[in-house]
Parts: structure tokens; sequence; C-alpha cells
């Protein structure tokens, strides 16, 4: 992996930037990221270097889709697990929003949320990036 450096061109190609997402939203109260976080993170093109420039410079809260602690990336603790919906309004995720972010019809997530359904394998990952652990059950 290449070496990052703080206020290299990557920054400027971050999809957190691009969208002028609020710092605030990387930085949350509640232990969640905020939805344009969320969504930003999921599209972002330069993911790896953000992580990296994490760990350098020990950075906290959100970066490149995943919360850090003194630039180390945090598991997802099993307390924080729930349901779909649970998730998503822990996340302050909108069945609408969860759908672009993870490039799924609103209707199909509906019915995940509903437990209708139990999506495949990649995209209960998707969904899991964007929103936590998910207790997966019908």
């Amino acid at each position: 992996m290449k070496r990052v450096e703080v206020g290299f061109e990557w920054e400027n190609q971050a999809e957190c930037k691009l969208r002028g997402v609020p710092p605030e939203e990387f930085y949350p109260d509640t232990g969640y990221p905020g939805r344009g976080a969320v969504a930003a993170c999921a599209a972002c093109p330069v993911k790896a270097e953000c992580a990296q420039a994490a760990r350098r410079r020990r950075e906290h809260g959100y970066w490149a889709g995943a919360m850090h602690n003194n630039g180390i990336p945090q598991r997802r603790s099993t307390a924080h697990t729930g349901s779909l919906r649970e998730r998503m309004t822990a996340a302050g995720v909108t069945i609408r929003a969860l759908s672009e972010i993870i490039g799924t019809p609103a209707g199909t997530v509906s019915r995940w949320a509903a437990g209708a359904h139990i999506p495949d394998k990649d995209r209960r990952e998707a969904v899991e990036r964007a929103v936590g652990p998910v207790v997966w059950k019908r």
C-alpha cells in the first residue's frame, strides 16, 4: 500500500468532501455516523487511502466506512445488533436512503425491513456496512 500524507490529492477526491458532508456526521455523539457520512463512504473511491490516513493520524470517528478509535477500526459490538428496522432507526437511515446507498430498489429494502425476505450474502454485507450488524430472521 502506498504511503499517504496529510493534505495530499486523495482528500480532494473523497466523496465526503465532494458532497460537502458536515464533519459532525463523522464524529457522532451516539456512536453511529450520520446518513451523509455513511452514504459518502459507501460510494467513496479513496476509501483505502482514507483508512490508511486514519491509522497514521490515530483518528477517532467514522473513517473509510468504519468507526475508528485512536486510528484502529472498531469491531461492531453485538450490543449494537438488532433487526434491520432497529439498525436503520439507530443509524438514522430511511428505506429510500438505504436503497440508494446499496443500489437496491426501495420496495426490496422495505420487504427486508419487514422481515418478509432475507437478502443474499453480498447485499447483507452492504446493508451491514451502512447500518451496522443486523440479526437476519424471518
